[in-house]
Protein backbone atom coordinates (compact mmCIF):
# COMPACT_ATOMS: atom_id res chain seq x y z
CA UNK A 1 0.00 0.00 0.00
CA UNK A 2 1.71 2.93 -1.55
CA UNK A 3 -0.22 6.05 0.61
CA UNK A 4 -2.68 5.38 3.58
CA UNK A 5 -5.74 6.86 2.74
CA UNK A 6 -7.35 8.96 5.17
CA UNK A 7 -10.69 7.59 6.15
CA UNK A 8 -14.16 8.65 7.91
CA UNK A 9 -17.27 6.79 8.77
CA UNK A 10 -19.86 8.14 9.02
CA UNK A 11 -22.48 6.23 11.25
CA UNK A 12 -24.93 7.10 14.25
CA UNK A 13 -24.72 3.58 15.69
CA UNK A 14 -21.25 3.02 18.01
CA UNK A 15 -20.89 0.02 17.59
CA UNK A 16 -21.36 -0.40 13.73
CA UNK A 17 -18.63 2.95 13.93
CA UNK A 18 -16.46 0.74 16.19
CA UNK A 19 -16.68 -2.03 14.20
CA UNK A 20 -15.55 -0.41 10.55
CA UNK A 21 -12.45 1.20 12.64
CA UNK A 22 -11.62 -1.76 14.29
CA UNK A 23 -11.56 -3.68 11.38
CA UNK A 24 -9.61 -1.86 9.01
CA UNK A 25 -7.37 -1.17 12.45
CA UNK A 26 -6.48 -4.66 12.06
CA UNK A 27 -5.77 -4.24 7.97
CA UNK A 28 -3.24 -1.28 9.00
CA UNK A 29 -5.26 1.42 7.86
CA UNK A 30 -4.84 3.92 10.43
CA UNK A 31 -5.70 7.51 9.89
CA UNK A 32 -9.68 6.51 10.38
CA UNK A 33 -11.97 10.06 11.49
CA UNK A 34 -15.71 8.89 12.86
CA UNK A 35 -18.80 11.08 13.42
CA UNK A 36 -22.26 10.11 14.25
CA UNK A 37 -24.90 11.61 11.55
CA UNK A 38 -24.44 13.65 8.42
CA UNK A 39 -23.81 17.12 9.68
CA UNK A 40 -20.60 15.98 11.78
CA UNK A 41 -19.43 13.93 9.32
CA UNK A 42 -19.48 17.29 6.72
CA UNK A 43 -17.78 19.40 9.43
CA UNK A 44 -14.71 16.68 9.42
CA UNK A 45 -15.31 16.38 5.81
CA UNK A 46 -14.63 20.29 5.08
CA UNK A 47 -11.80 20.00 7.36
CA UNK A 48 -9.92 16.52 6.75
CA UNK A 49 -10.76 15.68 3.24
CA UNK A 50 -10.55 12.25 3.51
CA UNK A 51 -10.05 10.33 0.59
CA UNK A 52 -13.18 7.62 1.34
CA UNK A 53 -16.12 7.86 3.25
CA UNK A 54 -18.33 5.05 4.78
CA UNK A 55 -21.61 5.98 4.75
CA UNK A 56 -24.83 5.40 6.87
CA UNK A 57 -28.08 6.41 5.56
CA UNK A 58 -30.13 6.42 8.35
CA UNK A 59 -28.91 9.28 10.81
CA UNK A 60 -30.41 11.99 12.56
CA UNK A 61 -29.51 15.94 11.89
CA UNK A 62 -28.49 14.77 7.70
CA UNK A 63 -28.98 11.23 6.50
CA UNK A 64 -26.64 9.78 4.11
CA UNK A 65 -28.54 10.30 0.81
CA UNK A 66 -28.69 14.48 2.07
CA UNK A 67 -25.19 14.12 3.33
CA UNK A 68 -24.23 12.76 -0.65
CA UNK A 69 -25.85 15.81 -2.17
CA UNK A 70 -23.55 18.11 0.14
CA UNK A 71 -20.17 16.76 -1.21
CA UNK A 72 -18.52 16.76 -4.15
CA UNK A 73 -18.42 12.87 -4.98
CA UNK A 74 -16.02 12.98 -7.53
CA UNK A 75 -13.30 13.85 -4.92
CA UNK A 76 -13.39 11.35 -2.50
CA UNK A 77 -14.64 7.54 -2.78
CA UNK A 78 -17.97 6.98 -0.90
CA UNK A 79 -19.10 3.49 0.17
CA UNK A 80 -22.24 3.22 1.69
CA UNK A 81 -22.94 0.36 4.28
CA UNK A 82 -26.50 0.80 5.34
CA UNK A 83 -29.27 -1.28 7.13
CA UNK A 84 -31.55 -0.47 4.03
CA UNK A 85 -31.65 -3.15 1.66
CA UNK A 86 -33.75 -1.66 -0.73
CA UNK A 87 -33.26 -0.82 -4.72
CA UNK A 88 -34.72 2.68 -4.79
CA UNK A 89 -32.30 3.35 -1.89
CA UNK A 90 -29.87 1.85 -3.75
CA UNK A 91 -30.15 3.37 -7.41
CA UNK A 92 -30.44 6.91 -5.50
CA UNK A 93 -27.08 6.56 -3.35
CA UNK A 94 -25.49 5.48 -7.02
CA UNK A 95 -26.73 8.27 -8.66
CA UNK A 96 -25.75 10.76 -6.19
CA UNK A 97 -22.08 9.73 -6.59
CA UNK A 98 -21.42 6.45 -4.11
CA UNK A 99 -19.43 3.97 -5.53
CA UNK A 100 -20.28 0.88 -3.37
CA UNK A 101 -23.17 -0.42 -1.60
CA UNK A 102 -22.50 -3.07 1.22
CA UNK A 103 -25.49 -3.95 3.34
CA UNK A 104 -25.26 -4.32 6.70
CA UNK A 105 -24.64 -7.05 8.49
CA UNK A 106 -21.58 -6.45 6.88
CA UNK A 107 -18.63 -8.90 6.59
CA UNK A 108 -15.26 -7.23 7.45
CA UNK A 109 -13.77 -8.57 4.66
CA UNK A 110 -16.06 -6.46 2.50
CA UNK A 111 -14.89 -3.36 3.92
CA UNK A 112 -11.77 -4.02 4.24
CA UNK A 113 -11.18 -4.99 0.53
CA UNK A 114 -13.49 -1.84 -0.74
CA UNK A 115 -10.91 0.35 1.20
CA UNK A 116 -7.94 -1.38 0.01
CA UNK A 117 -9.25 -1.25 -3.94
CA UNK A 118 -9.70 2.43 -3.04
CA UNK A 119 -6.22 2.76 -1.60
CA UNK A 120 -4.53 1.00 -4.35
CA UNK A 121 -5.95 3.73 -6.91
CA UNK A 122 -4.20 6.90 -4.73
Amino acid sequence: MEKQPKILIIDDAEFAQRTMAEALGKAGFVDILRAKNGKEGRELYNKHRPDVILLDLIMPEMNGLEFLKSVDTSKVYIIVITAVDQDAQRKEALALGAKAYITKPFKEEEIIEAVKSVAESL
